[in-house]
């Protein structure tokens, strides 16, 4: 094995290394999810090729969470 993971380096999900999975997501024009290995890092991509932070992804579950599932619940953001 290669600890250097050719081509990308770190094997973590950063704009760099989400090409693939930006092509495949308009491709097919589906949404698209990518987790390094131990799954603390994310982004998503969407139909469209656009690539979102994991801040961003957060918000949105956040968001979508208080609209439509429980409004009563509490959210804590440090």
């Amino acid at each position: 094995m290669n600890p250097l993971f050719p081509p990308y380096g770190k094997p973590e999900p950063t704009p760099h290394t989400l090409g693939p999975l930006q092509e495949m997501c308009k491709k097919t024009k589906s949404d698209g999810f990518a987790f390094d290995g131990d799954g603390d890092r994310i982004y998503a991509c969407t139909k469209t090729g656009q690539i979102i932070d994991a801040h961003r992804v957060f918000a949105i579950l956040i968001e979508h969470i208080a609209k439509h599932k429980n409004k009563k619940a509490k959210y804590i953001k440090q």
